[in-house]
């Protein structure tokens, strides 16, 4: 039989190991969701130089309004960042 305080000792190692687990699952989730963060800003971003780039090439007036919205190119009734389907599987939250 054990006595008290090496009983709180094991429960206190087990309660830090268990902290330290999720800890890290924390952070890995954290990673892959800045990660994806990332990605968006940079498709985002290259979106917008393509298109002011096409913006300062026009050479008239005529040009200029033949370019579609940078708005346009969205699908339509969908939100400017990704809808559920479009997220990884492995951010989506898991069934019990």
């Amino acid at each position: 039989m054990q006595n008290v305080p090496e009983q709180l000792l094991a429960t206190n190692k087990e309660s830090l190991e268990t902290f330290v687990e999720f800890a890290g699952i924390a952070a890995a989730g954290a990673e892959k969701l800045l990660d994806l963060q990332m990605k968006i800003a940079k498709a985002v971003f290259a979106d917008t130089v393509k298109h002011a780039k096409s913006v300062v090439a026009a050479k008239d007036v005529q040009e200029l309004t033949e370019i579609r919205p940078l708005s346009s190119s969205l699908p339509p009734k969908r939100p400017l960042l990704m809808d559920a389907a479009s997220i990884p599987s492995s951010l989506r939250p898991r069934p019990n």
